[in-house]
């Protein structure tokens, strides 16, 4: 019997997706209910719809990174996000499938946390080293979808009150 934080596998609905596949379109899914929680996104496309929008469009990213205990800037090309998180997606994938025997998106919300925290300091003994740019898009793109989704609540809420 699965606890009340195990997370059932999504079926992934048919969707159109340009760049990610469906198990990364889960991870993404996955990870922004973890670095978002709580948050509907139901105003904007989803998780995964968002993150590929911008993988599909091209954005260049401008990351603010830790780096030696300070902070540093980052000027990613489109190629290098598409790379980052392609890459780091299936890092993350070999180390949940080595160390829990199943994907990220199957993980208990606390396994998850931990994959998360690994993949924040890109763990060498994770197999995660280099990969925390993937973790500084997750959390930049995961802010970018928030105010995008709140954004668009306040101009729906405010079309309907000027209805009214």
């Amino acid at each position: 019997m699965k606890g009340p934080d195990v997370q059932a596998r999504k079926t992934p609905a048919p969707r159109r997706l340009a760049f990610l596949d469906d198990d990364e379109a889960l991870f993404v899914e996955s990870a922004f209910a973890r670095l978002l929680p709580g948050h509907d996104r139901g105003a904007g496309p989803g998780a995964a719809e968002f993150v590929d929008e911008r993988l599909h469009a091209g954005h260049d990213c401008m990351l603010q990174l830790a780096i030696d205990l300070g902070v540093g800037e980052l000027r990613l090309t489109a190629a290098q996000v598409a790379r980052s998180y392609r890459g780091g997606i299936a890092a993350v994938r070999r180390h949940c499938l080595a160390r829990y025997g199943k994907p990220f998106d199957e993980l208990s919300a606390a396994q998850q946390h931990l994959v998360l925290g690994l993949l924040e300091r890109g763990a060498t003994s994770a197999g995660l080293c280099g990969h925390d740019v993937l973790f500084a898009l997750l959390m930049q793109h995961a802010a970018e979808a928030y105010f995008q989704a709140t954004r668009i609540a306040l101009v729906r809420s405010d079309r309907v009150g000027a209805r009214a």
